[in-house]
């Protein structure tokens, strides 16, 4: 959204304009221990519609998607991620990429940043339901990946087309016809 020029590119002066309708002020953020989901709806739409095209949040996505429920634990999303597009699973969860699967992952075995930062940050923006697992900010030795859920936040795993919100969003009801 910018470009090696430090000039924003075309998609990153959008978002800008549309972080300022909602009325953004970066001297007036939420505090961070807040949801930003829940402290301010409208700019947390606009950081998923950011977060929503990069390639590693929607393999996270589209995988929830398609579990139980929209809820996997982190070995198993792992697992299926890797069905989905194996090179970028590994290079997103796992520490060591080339490491060899035929034995159980290990706590050590996770990327913190992946399992902490991402999953917060997946969180705070509206996509996940599931706030990073208490131990995954102290490290492997704290990490405990067997208590780690990963959930999609409602609105994400199901949202029919018809009906959605539209009073909020100031939308017509859908023609019905007569």
């Amino acid at each position: 959204m910018i470009d090696v020029d430090g000039w924003l590119t075309p998609k990153g002066a959008t978002i800008a304009d549309l972080l300022q309708g909602v009325g953004f002020l970066p001297e007036n953020r939420p505090a961070k221990r807040l949801r930003l989901a829940d402290a301010a709806p409208a700019v947390a739409a606009v950081a998923r519609a950011v977060l929503l095209s990069q390639p590693a949040v929607h393999l996270v996505v589209e995988t929830l998607r398609r579990a139980a429920n929209g809820a996997l634990g982190i070995p198993e999303l792992l697992k299926a991620a890797m069905h989905r597009d194996e090179v970028l699973a590994r290079a997103l969860f796992l520490r060591n990429p080339d490491r060899d699967l035929n034995t159980p992952v290990a706590a050590i075995d996770f990327r913190t940043a992946t399992v902490f930062q991402f999953k917060q940050i997946l969180w705070h923006a509206g996509i996940l339901a599931s706030k990073a697992e208490v131990g995954a900010g102290g490290g492997a030795n704290r990490y405990r990946p067997e208590d780690d859920r990963w959930s999609l936040d409602e609105h994400i795993l199901r949202t029919p087309l018809a009906g959605v919100r539209r009073g909020a969003m100031g939308l017509p009801e859908p023609f019905r016809g007569t």
